[in-house]
């Protein structure tokens, strides 16, 4: 059975605190809401060394949808707008390692997600 908690982990906005799950229905919504293949995201990231403000708002929300969705609560969640004031108070950089997180564990299979949680809890 696989583990229902794998590969989400936390991002606190200005003292709110919200889990990220970048499940299947979170990948499709960050494709919709960037327009973007978290392939071809990662790829700009590999290429370009950054991402955009969009994208890494998008990688924000859709991991945010994704749990929200899994809690069965999707009409609560805060919209792409919210999250990305929030980033933006935050500060955007400090969001970018939780948006290449997303992407990461989107792609990455549930053996690798666990190798690469094993190897951050020995740190």
């Amino acid at each position: 059975m696989p583990n229902k908690y794998r590969s989400t982990f936390e991002i606190e906005l200005n003292g709110v605190e919200y889990t990220l799950r970048p499940s299947f229905e979170a990948i499709c919504q960050f494709n919709d809401v960037t327009g973007m293949d978290v392939f071809d995201a990662l790829q700009e990231i590999g290429e370009k060394k950054k991402l955009s403000i969009k994208l890494i708002v998008g990688c924000i929300w859709a991991g945010i949808k994704g749990e929200y969705e899994f809690q069965g609560d999707s009409r609560n969640c805060p919209n792409f707008s919210k999250i990305g004031e929030e980033c933006k108070k935050a500060g955007f950089t400090s969001c970018l390692s939780k948006a290449i997180k997303f992407l990461t564990f989107a792609v990455a299979s549930d053996e690798d997600i666990k190798k690469f949680e094993e190897a951050e809890g020995s740190q």
